[in-house]
């Protein structure tokens, strides 16, 4: 039996049950093969972890024995999410601020410059490279929120995936033959090489640096042959190849502002962390504006990754200029948000003081700072007292960059730990987008047990590799 059968049973274990199925039937068929094989299961799961390669990359997350499956109507859906949002996003810029940059800046509290640059045709939304954080609830697709540039958490499931992969061959299911793993850095290297083609520089070299400290120096050159056979195996690939550096330092700005690093001229940098010098950020932005880098870092792209956007969507100026189809699109998955600085707002169809809706709709309510990530500075209004509420309330009031949403419950499924042992999990979809290109996604996963509202890999939530159904 589960783990936490009697709190499963609480909440409507048949529930949870239909859950998992919305995922997939081939998914619901996996959870009862666990169920029943408990032990042969286990089995299977210790034995997977052989297949998972060692020494190449340094994680700290808990990873899943088992998959999490999903079906095409699921995959449809994400596809669609991930093309809407950054064009309903612009819109709302352009609706909204109507031209007026310093207007945008004191709401977004970013730099003018962008507005421009989004408005004026002189970005393109392809370049993006956007991880979404949503969840099903009510069996409805929602945002949490948007993390946007190079520094996207979840893309090393694509190095660990084989012990998952191995799992699932193992089941006696003709069914399970039909399933595959979508490539997270085949679709980012794709795109990566679409992109690059596009530059208007006249030499090319096709040149990927990515930038981290979080790699083993030693395992660089191993990680680095990896990528470097996944962007030759892209059919848009025409030339280049990919260094990896931990030394930022090295990078060069040249008279005509062309990136060199260790005497190659670079078309793309990443930074897959983003703790660097005011130097290094300012060669990279000259190179970038100059038309010779590919920079998906820039202060342009990471500001869709501004929660503080999810409050200008709900904006009653914003909504008047959507479509009815828009506004329907924004209401269904965009939970109601609004600045946390706001004095009044309107909440489903009845205006209040923001400070008394705070202390009226406190259960339902979370609050986030916008320019935060690993679940830090988020805080769920029916997980804290009254008194942490609101001693919250006035000490971030203070600070730009708040918002309050409308909390949403994550729908509750079954999804097993690293032994393979299986339990009732709150999960988080992590759903990359490439420009227009799904990137495929997985779940971090909370168990119900453990009473932490806030699901993220760095406060002790599990990662599940995903496998489609064709």
């Amino acid at each position: 039996m589960l783990q936490n059968d009697k709190k499963v049973t609480e909440i409507c274990r048949d529930e949870v049950g239909r859950n998992t199925e919305q995922y997939s039937a081939e998914y619901s068929e996996l959870v009862s093969f666990i169920e029943s094989n408990k032990e042969y299961a286990e089995q299977i799961a210790r034995a997977a972890k052989q297949h998972v390669p060692a020494n190449m990359l340094t994680v700290s997350f808990k990873m899943g024995a088992w998959p999490v499956v999903i079906n095409t109507q699921m995959v449809n859906q994400f596809k669609d999410f991930n093309q809407r949002l950054p064009t309903l996003i612009v819109k709302a810029l352009n609706s909204y601020f109507e031209g007026d940059a310093n207007a945008f800046s004191a709401y977004l509290n970013e730099d003018p410059a962008c507005y421009a640059q989004v408005c004026n045709n002189q970005f393109n939304l392809n370049e993006l490279l956007m991880r979404h954080d949503l969840c099903f609830s009510d069996n409805q697709l929602k945002l949490l929120e948007v993390n946007a540039g190079s520094d996207l958490g979840g893309w090393e499931l694509d190095l660990l995936h084989a012990g998952p992969l191995f799992a699932a061959s193992k089941i006696p299911s003709q069914s399970w033959s039909k399933l595959t793993h979508r490539n997270v850095l085949h679709t980012l290297m794709s795109r990566l090489c679409i992109n690059l083609d596009k530059l208007s520089k006249k030499i090319k070299t096709g040149n990927i640096l990515f930038i981290t400290d979080k790699t083993n120096q030693a395992t660089l050159p191993q990680l680095q042959l990896f990528i470097q056979s996944i962007f030759q195996q892209c059919k848009e690939y025409k030339q280049g190849k990919v260094f990896l550096s931990c030394h930022p330092d090295e990078l060069e700005l040249s008279s005509n502002n062309q990136i060199h690093y260790q005497n190659h001229q670079m078309d793309a940098v990443l930074l897959l962390d983003f703790n660097f010098s005011n130097t290094t950020m300012n060669k990279l932005k000259v190179s970038y504006q100059a038309g010779n880098l590919l920079f998906p870092d820039s202060d342009t792209h990471r500001l869709f990754g501004n929660k503080v956007l999810m409050a200008l969507m709900h904006e009653k100026k914003t909504l008047s200029k959507f479509t009815e189809e828009e506004q329907a699109w924004v209401k269904r998955h965009i939970p109601w948000t609004a600045k946390l600085e706001s004095e009044h707002v309107n909440y489903e169809g009845k205006d209040y003081a923001l400070s008394d809706l705070l202390v009226e709709q406190k259960a339902r309510l979370v609050l986030k700072k916008s320019n935060s990530m690993q679940g830090k500075d988020v805080v769920i209004g029916k997980d804290v007292t009254i008194a942490h509420w609101q001693q919250t309330i006035e000490r971030v009031s203070k600070e730009a960059g708040w918002i309050v949403q409308e909390f949403c419950a994550p729908d509750l499924i079954f999804a097993t730990d690293p032994e393979g042992q299986l339990d009732t999990y709150v999960p988080v979809w992590g759903i990359f987008g490439f420009g227009e290109s799904y990137g495929g996604g997985f779940t971090r996963a909370q168990r119900l047990s453990s009473g932490n509202g806030v699901v993220n890999a760095a406060k002790g939530a599990i990662l599940h590799a995903t496998l489609e159904v064709n």
